[in-house]
């Protein structure tokens, strides 16, 4: 659905983004993460040509979108949806009539506005509100207006744009479900960017880490998140844990001289599966947790947990492959 090919982009000088090729499936939601400045909405805004390349293509239905008109460019954008961190709600136009402003600009006809925007504000579960202004409603009530509004002109990409940042928690799962349930009744391809991996471990398949305007790790969420490789991953994984921890290894190495650290990294792995019993049990295998970044979704278990095993054991070829079994990566820790 959407390949970008050596894209580039500078401001002034100044590189923001750096030679990124990334290919979007259609029907994924596929999510980029990236601190604060890492390139994020430069990388949106040009998915949908409202900033130039400075080099390289974009492809949207192996469509080049860096090489159409202006005109060409209306008619692409209206099958791009977009949704944004601050809503960008007109308060002076209420739900019903925020919604059906794409279509009014598209020049659609007042019968076929009116029925779009009855089945939009169905979809997003705001009946009973068609008449308030955005004054009048929640973080969570505007963010769907807006969801209504990127659906209006029936898009096949809908891009994110800090979508959940401006609410709390609870608006924040109720969103990213809406997005999730819309996605899957229309098939629609979905780009997320956000700076919260729990955003991404909640909705995305894919996701694409960017470091100062450079991709430096993609994969499936669930691989990912279980083998960080780049440290500004594993910070976005486990939000400074691995920091902590390490300190923590050097202190107590102090005390536990002879022995091994190791860490395990689980991907989407059942919790009802106690990996530290069963080594217990079937390798006589004695472990210490020291440290553990491990929470669950869907009845599904993820993070880190840190290990000591006592001297006398011994990390044979049988222990390792064991693990790896459990598609759990282990990571021995030099001492």
């Amino acid at each position: 659905m959407i390949q970008l090919h050596d894209v580039n982009k500078s401001y002034n000088g100044t590189q923001v983004l750096k030679n990124i090729n990334l290919s979007i499936n259609a029907g994924e939601i596929f999510g980029i993460i990236g601190l604060s400045g890492a390139g994020k909405s430069t990388l949106l805004r040009l998915l949908n040509a409202l900033e130039n390349t400075s080099s390289g293509n974009i492809l949207i239905n192996n469509q080049d979108i860096t090489k159409l008109s202006a005109k060409e460019l209306r008619l692409k954008r209206q099958k791009i949806g977009m949704i944004f961190q601050n809503f960008n709600l007109l308060s002076s136009r209420n739900v019903e009539e925020n919604i059906a402003f794409p279509l009014e600009i598209q020049g659609i006809g007042k019968a076929d506005i009116k029925t779009r925007v009855a089945e939009l504000i169905n979809l997003v579960n705001l009946g009973g509100k068609e008449k308030q202004y955005p004054s009048q409603l929640s973080g969570g009530q505007k963010q769907r207006v807006g969801i209504a509004r990127a659906l209006a002109s029936h898009p096949n990409i809908l891009l994110c744009d800090e979508a959940t940042s401006a609410l709390d928690p609870a608006n924040t799962s109720s969103i990213l479900k809406l997005i999730k349930e819309i996605q899957a009744k229309t098939n629609l391809t979905v780009v997320l960017i956000t700076h919260e991996m729990d955003v991404i471990k909640e909705v995305c398949h894919r996701v694409a880490i960017l470091d100062k305007g450079e991709i430096v790790e993609m994969g499936d969420v669930d691989y990912v998140f279980a083998h960080p490789r780049e440290q500004i991953t594993k910070e976005l994984v486990i939000k400074g844990y691995e920091r902590e921890e390490d300190d923590n290894i050097v202190e107590l190495s102090n005390t536990y001289k002879n022995g091994k650290f190791v860490k395990l990294y689980y991907g989407k792995k059942s919790i009802k599966d106690a990996l530290i019993s069963e080594l217990a049990l079937k390798f006589n295998l004695k472990m210490s947790i020291i440290e553990a970044y491990v929470e669950t979704l869907d009845g599904q278990a993820d993070g880190v947990i840190t290990a000591y095993i006592d001297q006398e054991n011994k990390l044979s070829t049988e222990i390792l492959e064991f693990i790896k079994s459990k598609n759990i990566k282990i990571e021995i820790i030099d001492n």
